[in-house]
């Protein structure tokens, strides 16, 4: 399915990345979890699960003391990127995985939860607020499986969700089919590719905030009706992009990248909320637009470069693996493998790896930076779950 090169390199590039981490994440201001310390603990941790080298470990346990320490000061502001539920996020997951150990009674977040519960933004479809939601939630529901309405703490958190599944039912977002004309029309129109992004984004999002309200059992009878305008949503959709990706489209040439994660989003919303599972014929057709996609995208890439696009294609390959952790398709495996041969030939050098995830505001050592990468790698060589794509919503 791949060759051997391809596979002996993807251990250089970890060991490259960990090397990053391990020197700049100390030195990082940001005690996020996207573009900060937050994000870097997890990779840490279970890199040092993986190679069993000690340095990782014990960094790992200095990053969370220092992030710790700036909880009750003038620390990050609430917000789930780079502040308090991001983080609050972190404690949860690394605590799930017997990384770290924390009692209720000594949570450092336990005092700042109904501050951040109160604070929690007013609900819009976009990545911070949904991402204060999920994790207030799961503050309450983990261990317990549904709210009680004995504690005013979840009555308050029911309540934020109840409000979010009225914002999504209220804003039709899932309940306006799109129209082939309309779509092909919208290509034509100014900022033609931002605002589709935008609009299957928000799709996504509410998709997944559909299903977890619906899994929780809260607004049954709104939720189930969201529910149902999610399967046809989104494969009205996805019938549009295929249909446009069957012709080569001058939208999809000029942006293989960029449909190549509407489609993985559309696709990936479409498996959450289908009971009864995805048809074979549904899943060859997103096999075989993923496949031209990715024919495009090795044109585009050369023409262009495609460090350009390298956090999107990175995003692409993380929805594609846990897709197919359902599908467990061969063409998938192959598509994802040679997605991730293109991208460990772009990083062949600490100077292009630091380059790629560079910013004004630094090196990002979170988890939409190396350490999402490096996160990533571990997981295509199963020595880590998917589960800490859902900081990603994935």
């Amino acid at each position: 399915m791949t060759n051997k090169p391809f596979k002996a390199n993807i251990d250089p590039l970890i060991n490259e990345i960990s090397k990053i981490v391990l020197i700049n994440a100390g030195f990082c201001n940001n005690n996020g979890l996207y573009n900060g310390k937050s994000g870097a603990v997890s990779f840490l941790y279970h890199l040092e699960s993986y190679n069993g080298n000690e340095i990782y470990y014990n960094l790992a346990n200095e990053l969370v003391l220092e992030i710790t320490s700036v909880l009750y000061g003038n620390g990050p502001a609430n917000s789930f990127s780079d502040g308090y539920t991001g983080i609050g996020w972190t404690y949860n997951y690394l605590t799930k995985n017997d990384f770290i150990e924390i009692p209720k009674e000594s949570d450092p977040l336990e005092l700042l939860s109904h501050d951040i519960i109160k604070n929690a933004k007013i609900p819009l479809i976009e990545q911070e607020s949904i991402g204060d939601l999920f994790y207030i939630s799961s503050r309450i529901l983990d261990g317990a499986g549904s709210f009680s309405s004995d504690n005013l703490e979840n009555l308050l958190v029911q309540e934020k969700l109840i409000a979010y599944v009225d914002r999504i039912d209220n804003n039709e977002v899932l309940s306006r089919k799109v129209k082939k004309n309309e779509f092909l029309d919208d290509l034509l129109r100014d900022n033609a590719r931002e605002n589709l992004s935008s609009r299957i984004e928000k799709i996504f999002l509410s998709v997944a905030v559909a299903n977890y309200a619906s899994n929780t059992g809260v607004f049954p009878a709104v939720t189930k009706k969201l529910i149902q305008e999610s399967i046809v949503i989104t494969q009205s959709y996805l019938d549009c992009i295929y249909s446009i990706t069957n012709i080569d489209h001058d939208f999809v040439q000029e942006n293989s990248f960029t449909v190549t994660n509407m489609t993985c989003k559309l696709y990936l919303s479409r498996l959450r909320v289908e009971e009864l599972g995805i048809s074979s014929n549904c899943l060859e057709r997103f096999l075989e637009a993923i496949s031209r996609l990715h024919e495009l995208g090795e044109l585009h890439s050369i023409k262009d470069g495609i460090e350009k696009f390298i956090h999107l294609e990175i995003n692409s390959i993380i929805i594609l693996m846990n897709i197919n952790n359902h599908a467990k398709a061969e063409r998938l495996a192959s598509i994802i493998d040679k997605k991730l041969e293109i991208l460990v030939a772009l990083l062949d050098s600490s100077e292009m790896i630091t380059d790629s995830f560079s910013s004004n505001n630094g090196l990002n050592v979170g988890l939409t930076g190396l350490s999402g990468l490096g996160l990533m790698l571990l997981q295509y060589k199963q020595v880590c779950s998917a589960e800490w794509n859902s900081a990603l919503f994935i």
